[in-house]
Protein backbone atom coordinates (compact mmCIF):
# COMPACT_ATOMS: atom_id res chain seq x y z
CA UNK A 1 0.00 0.00 0.00
CA UNK A 2 2.84 2.40 0.79
CA UNK A 3 4.34 1.72 -2.63
CA UNK A 4 1.06 2.68 -4.29
CA UNK A 5 0.91 5.95 -2.36
CA UNK A 6 4.52 6.73 -3.23
CA UNK A 7 3.65 6.14 -6.89
CA UNK A 8 0.23 7.78 -7.08
CA UNK A 9 0.95 10.99 -5.15
CA UNK A 10 3.88 12.16 -7.34
CA UNK A 11 1.94 11.03 -10.41
CA UNK A 12 -1.02 13.20 -9.48
CA UNK A 13 1.26 16.16 -8.78
CA UNK A 14 2.94 15.80 -12.17
CA UNK A 15 -0.36 15.50 -14.05
CA UNK A 16 -1.81 18.51 -12.25
CA UNK A 17 1.25 20.74 -12.65
CA UNK A 18 1.70 19.70 -16.28
CA UNK A 19 -1.94 20.46 -17.00
CA UNK A 20 -1.72 23.89 -15.42
CA UNK A 21 1.34 24.70 -17.53
CA UNK A 22 -0.20 23.27 -20.72
CA UNK A 23 -3.34 25.42 -20.59
CA UNK A 24 -1.37 28.64 -20.26
CA UNK A 25 0.61 30.34 -23.02
CA UNK A 26 4.07 28.75 -23.31
CA UNK A 27 5.68 32.19 -23.05
CA UNK A 28 4.69 32.35 -19.36
CA UNK A 29 6.54 29.15 -18.54
CA UNK A 30 9.43 30.21 -20.80
CA UNK A 31 9.74 33.39 -18.72
CA UNK A 32 10.03 31.27 -15.57
CA UNK A 33 12.64 29.06 -17.22
CA UNK A 34 14.65 32.12 -18.28
CA UNK A 35 15.01 33.12 -14.62
CA UNK A 36 17.26 30.09 -14.07
CA UNK A 37 19.85 31.43 -16.57
CA UNK A 38 20.82 27.88 -17.50
CA UNK A 39 19.25 27.45 -20.93
CA UNK A 40 19.98 29.37 -24.10
CA UNK A 41 17.11 31.69 -25.13
CA UNK A 42 16.48 29.70 -28.32
CA UNK A 43 15.47 26.64 -26.25
CA UNK A 44 13.12 28.35 -23.80
CA UNK A 45 9.89 28.35 -25.81
CA UNK A 46 10.34 24.85 -27.29
CA UNK A 47 10.99 23.46 -23.81
CA UNK A 48 8.08 25.44 -22.40
CA UNK A 49 5.86 23.76 -24.98
CA UNK A 50 7.19 20.24 -24.39
CA UNK A 51 7.87 19.94 -20.67
CA UNK A 52 4.21 20.16 -19.56
CA UNK A 53 3.30 17.27 -21.86
CA UNK A 54 6.22 15.21 -20.60
CA UNK A 55 5.10 15.92 -17.02
CA UNK A 56 1.57 14.77 -17.80
CA UNK A 57 2.75 11.58 -19.57
CA UNK A 58 5.12 10.68 -16.75
CA UNK A 59 2.40 11.38 -14.20
CA UNK A 60 -0.10 9.24 -16.09
CA UNK A 61 2.41 6.41 -16.25
CA UNK A 62 2.87 6.58 -12.50
CA UNK A 63 -0.88 6.75 -11.88
CA UNK A 64 -1.65 3.78 -14.13
CA UNK A 65 1.38 1.69 -13.17
CA UNK A 66 2.68 1.55 -16.76
CA UNK A 67 6.49 1.56 -16.95
CA UNK A 68 6.82 2.52 -13.30
CA UNK A 69 10.61 2.29 -13.10
CA UNK A 70 11.18 4.48 -16.14
CA UNK A 71 8.43 6.87 -15.10
CA UNK A 72 9.88 7.14 -11.59
CA UNK A 73 13.31 7.90 -13.04
CA UNK A 74 11.83 10.53 -15.34
CA UNK A 75 9.87 12.01 -12.41
CA UNK A 76 13.05 12.23 -10.35
CA UNK A 77 14.79 14.03 -13.22
CA UNK A 78 11.87 16.46 -13.59
CA UNK A 79 11.74 17.17 -9.86
CA UNK A 80 15.53 17.55 -9.74
CA UNK A 81 15.52 19.98 -12.65
CA UNK A 82 13.04 22.22 -10.88
CA UNK A 83 14.94 22.11 -7.60
CA UNK A 84 18.18 23.31 -9.19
Amino acid sequence: MAAAVLRILPGAVLVFSGFLKAIRPPEEFAALLSDYWILPPALLVPLARGVPWVEMWVGLCLLTGFGVRRAATAAAVLYGAFIV
